[in-house]
């Protein structure tokens, strides 16, 4: 005020008239500086330099529900869950927030949890930015956070179809690989073992090919479920592909527990499963490798425990084993026959051999079977025991299976045509799961009948007695339609199996071949000799005709004709010959 008594009337004028346009000037300012505050969608929310909060914008009511007067003068750390701390969290405590502190660093785009007034979780991205005065000194803190819910939806909900299986919800296979080498290492870290399961359906593809995709998927659904019931809750079930599964048990287990939780697996799996009212029944092999014992790292243990699975599937399925180093090289041999077995047809490696079969009521040759034999320039001789499993699994039988059944009816019907034999003689070809389950079967056999010229009587298709099985309703059908073309239908490994009488009923058979076990330990097991009875006696009330097959002794012969076993094949007869051999055997008038 002593200032403007000595300033002249001019010089007071224009001061009050700076004030005044100043004051005009500030107050829209700070009006359309709130403006803006409270019409941004963040939440702003202002810090003192010990970091108490000073102002909040309406986004932060809005958005975590709490009011300006019960913020004001509390700790920022309030905004925080504190059951839900994150690394996020705890860098943000360590933000130097205190009076006459070194002025930190501005933090961005962190993600955290905040806690609303309703105590609801609330996923935020946040920002801290100091306040310098002129002097650049700290005065406080601008806090801005944005509500990033639904982006963390998205990204879960991404992260779910990367990561999860979509038909069972379980882990998938990306996620096993990731969760698989942190368990490792943890594992190593407290010297700890980790065990890896890996289980396989058994025969689940024919069932899915018998009930149809629809009912397929549930199953596998119902399966993943009684999985995670069978673990602890802390162990991981993944579904790696079609029925393939693997279960990762964390923390050190003996032997014993081990055991206890795949009998529990096999057990849960093996009761009978419900789809749409229809009882449906299915089993498990289960492969068992272990961190440190059978492998050091995650790809190696998943190669442990599936070569485990597949020798508990060698061993007949519905059962556990642990890897063994010869799993690995069974594993290992396997491969090298797949691949060799992929180019054996286009290079010409297979041959077919014919083993003549006896009837013994008049003691002629009444038929003779087409045995396929591969002699690898590679591998050597494979026996059939080995390759035609192989050749099933990966479908290359349905090539192998064409191919025989064309070279053998073209050879029955030139020894035919040289009069070395005659259209009673039955040409047996045998016919697997894989082929009956082909849609291109019938017309595969009608298209090699009209190009070899050779009659459907000719011809006698055998199928195993479980290949029937596998899908009785379908099958039926199927062989209904090839008993239509004219060709005779033979069970072979009869007794082996688990075939109902009422289906027997229903199949338009001819022949049963009863299994060579029962014939090979008919005077070793009295079970056996009681079994090949009932077997033909059973035949007969059905009126179907009975082969033997594997007999290798006269005493065999004599039991079987003493019973009244129709036909005989086996080395007691003849081995399987080439085809050269087979035609000079044919040409012994003798025989026809």
């Amino acid at each position: 005020m002593e200032l403007l008594k000595k300033l002249s009337i001019r010089n007071k004028i224009q001061v009050f008239f700076d004030l005044y346009i100043k004051k005009n000037q500030i107050e829209p300012l700070a009006k359309h500086n709130q403006l803006l505050l409270d019409s941004v969608c963040e939440g702003i929310v202002g810090l003192d330099a010990s970091g108490s909060i000073s102002f909040i914008n309406p986004s932060v009511t809005e958005l975590i529900g709490w009011q300006q007067n019960e913020l004001i003068g509390k700790p920022a750390t309030i905004l925080f869950h504190p059951d839900k701390i994150r690394q996020d969290y705890i860098d943000w405590q360590r933000v130097d927030i205190h009076e006459g502190c070194e002025i930190p660093e501005p933090y961005k785009d962190n993600d955290a949890c905040f806690i609303t007034k309703n105590q609801k979780l609330l996923p935020v991205r946040f920002s801290c930015n100091p306040i310098l005065a002129n002097d650049n000194k700290l005065q406080g803190y601008v806090l801005t956070f944005n509500d990033i819910a639904e982006q963390k939806q998205a990204q879960e909900e991404l992260t779910k179809l990367a990561e999860y299986d979509l038909l069972t919800g379980l882990a998938n296979r990306a996620l096993l690989y990731r969760l698989l080498p942190a368990a490792i290492e943890k594992a190593r870290l407290k010297h700890a073992e980790l065990v890896l399961l890996f289980l396989d359906l058994d025969r689940f593809k024919g069932l899915n090919g018998a009930l149809g995709r629809n009912a397929g998927d549930i199953l596998l659904k119902q399966v993943a479920d009684r999985l995670v019931s069978a673990v602890r809750k802390s162990d991981t079930v993944v579904r790696l592909d079609g029925d393939e599964f693997t279960v990762m048990l964390e923390g050190s287990l003996t032997s014993r527990q081990m055991i206890m939780i795949a009998d529990k697996i096999i057990h849960s799996i093996s009761q009978p499963f419900n789809l749409d009212n229809y009882e449906v029944y299915t089993s498990t092999s289960i492969g068992i490798a272990t961190y440190p014992h059978c492998a050091n790292n995650a790809q190696s243990l998943i190669k442990c425990a599936s070569a485990a699975m597949y020798a508990a599937k060698s061993k007949g399925r519905n059962n556990y084993q642990f890897y063994t180093q010869e799993f690995n090289e069974q594993i290992e041999e396997r491969i090298k026959i797949e691949n060799c077995l992929c180019n054996a047809l286009e290079n010409n490696e297979f041959e077919i051999h014919y083993q003549p079969r006896l009837d013994m009521k008049n003691n002629t040759i009444n038929g003779f079977e087409a045995l396929l034999r591969w002699h690898s320039p590679s591998l050597g001789k494979i026996p059939p025991s080995v390759f035609i499993p192989i050749a099933e699994e990966t479908r290359i039988i349905n090539d192998i299976g064409l191919w025989v059944l064309q070279e053998s009816c073209k050879q029955k019907k030139d020894w035919l045509d040289q009069g070395l034999s005659h259209p009673s003689i039955k040409l047996a070809i045998n016919l697997s799961t894989k082929q009956l389950n082909n849609k291109e079967l019938i017309s595969s056999i009608k298209h090699v009948l009209n190009e070899t010229g050779l009659q459907s009587d000719a011809i006698e298709l055998e199928l195993t007695e479980s290949a029937i099985m596998d899908n009785p309703g379908e099958n039926i059908s199927i062989l209904k339609m090839i008993n239509d073309l004219g060709i005779t239908i033979a069970i072979d490994d009869f007794g082996t199996g688990y075939s109902s009488l009422n289906y027997l009923k229903l199949l338009p058979i001819k022949l049963l071949k009863i299994d060579k076990s029962f014939v090979h330990d008919i005077f070793l097991d009295p079970n056996d000799a009681v079994i090949a009875k009932s077997i033909i006696r059973l035949s007969h009330s059905l009126g179907l005709s009975v082969i033997a097959e594997g007999v290798e002794t006269k005493a065999q012969y004599d039991f079987l004709r003493q019973n009244s076993c129709d036909q005989m094949q086996g080395y007691y007869y003849s081995k399987p010959l080439t085809k050269h051999e087979m035609a000079n055997y044919l040409s012994d008038s003798k025989i026809h």
